[in-house]
């Protein structure tokens, strides 16, 4: 453009003649074109009384009697590409966007490359749902205006919705490189590269926003994930612990790091973030299920009877809990915990409504812990041929053990520990 030209002035001012001689090499004939309102309103009021009037009903809202007055600007003056646009404007701003699409693109017709006109025809192509059509007036406008930020934000979004997350993550990153610091943007690109299933370039993203923001607790949370899947677990529980010291109600952040360390043994920690969970939420039954399983393997048996009891309460209907519930009460190690006769009613409620082996195992565990054996061995002896056809060597295994502890007139203890330890 005629750009060229001013920049080789100056150059060849500065003695840089070489620069000098690039630029005028590259001088073109065509006028730059710049926004300016004041310029805007004359040139619209030179394009005759009718759009200069329609412009003020406008402004007046008279929203009709101004597009009116339009239609009648451009019927008497078709050569017009500001005018046209002015119309396309006038109906989009009514929302109006099938009427609006006809008179955007003849002005654009008129005037190729008005970047003013391509963005509201890519805006109402946008809010029509043709998407690609709206993408390719943005990239003219684009090439022509590389620095419209705005309008790459809104490329991007368009993009994504077209199916292109990929591309549109690229957008983001052109805006980030003269914005780095800018992490609602990067979450905005973090959401496209999630859309793209990029992991490293995922990872790569939420610890850019962690750099620029150490206090951000979904990227820490969203880190952890990620370092859970790579099998990376000392990373994982570094994030998931900063996330929730950041931000103590993430539910999600609390659940997957009490996964992790139920994982890695360390029980007693997993129940505490399990705790967390049941109490964000209480209405989620495996959250309860999870936190009494973390408690009866740290050993906190009162703790976990306790929860249990309230899990059950508020979900009366969940024979899971139930079940757990009478499976401790009938077999927990610490006398002030077991209650064989509330874990024969419990179980045995449970099993008249569900008549899986799961259950009846449970109340053959409240008939011994009641000095019952007989009927405690005829139960389990049902379990076990149940079990045995379906070829389940550690569940048979369990259930032999059980059966044989019947026989002898014991009742078991912990079932949950490992076989060689339960007597």
């Amino acid at each position: 453009t005629a750009l060229h030209y001013s920049v080789a002035l100056a150059y060849r001012e500065l003695g840089r003649f070489d620069e000098a001689r690039e630029h005028l090499s590259q001088r073109g004939e065509n006028k730059v074109q710049f926004q300016d309102p004041i310029t805007d309103e004359v040139k619209l009021r030179a394009g005759g009384a009718l759009a200069f009037l329609a412009a003020r009903a406008l402004e007046a809202g008279e929203t009709e009697v101004g597009i009116e007055r339009l239609r009648q600007a451009v019927a008497a003056s078709p050569s017009s590409a500001r005018i046209w646009g002015r119309l396309g404007d006038a109906l989009a701003d009514e929302g109006r966007f099938e009427e609006a699409v006809d008179p955007l693109q003849r002005a654009i017709e008129l005037q190729p490359d008005s970047v003013p006109l391509l963005v509201s025809s890519a805006r109402v192509l946008v809010e029509l749902g043709r998407g690609s059509e709206a993408i390719v007036y943005m990239r003219r406008a684009l090439a022509q205006v590389p620095e419209y930020q705005e309008l790459r934000v809104q490329l991007a979004a368009t993009l994504a919705r077209n199916g292109e997350p990929i591309a549109a993550a690229d957008e983001i990153g052109i805006v980030l490189q003269t914005q780095p610091q800018d992490t609602r943007l990067r979450w905005i690109r973090v959401s496209y590269l999630v859309g793209a299933s990029l992991p490293r370039e995922l990872r790569a993203e939420l610890e850019e926003i962690v750099r620029y923001d150490p206090s951000d607790a979904g990227a820490h949370f969203q880190l952890g994930n990620l370092a859970i899947e790579a099998g990376e677990e000392a990373r994982a529980l570094d994030h998931l612990r900063e996330a929730v010291a950041i931000d103590d109600e993430i539910r999600e952040a609390h659940g997957n790091l009490a996964i992790l360390l139920g994982r890695l043994g360390r029980y007693a920690e997993s129940a505490l973030h399990q705790k967390r969970v049941v109490e964000l939420d209480p209405s989620i039954p495996e959250a309860s299920l999870a936190l009494a399983t973390a408690q009866i393997l740290a050993g906190e048996l009162a703790a976990a009877r306790e929860d249990l009891e309230a899990a059950l309460a508020r979900h009366s209907d969940d024979a899971r809990i139930a079940d757990v519930l009478a499976r401790l009460l009938a077999t927990a190690p610490d006398e002030a915990v077991r209650d064989g006769l509330m874990a024969l009613d419990i179980a045995g409620k449970v099993f008249e409504a569900y008549e899986r082996p799961e259950f009846a195992e449970t109340l053959a565990m409240a008939l011994a812990e009641l000095g019952r054996f007989e009927e405690a061995v005829m139960v389990q002896s049902r379990v076990l041929t149940e079990i045995e056809s379906q070829n389940d060597a550690s569940q048979i295994a369990k259930a032999r053990q059980w059966l044989e502890s019947y026989e002898a007139g014991r009742p078991v203890r912990a079932p949950w520990a490992p076989l060689a330890a339960t007597d």
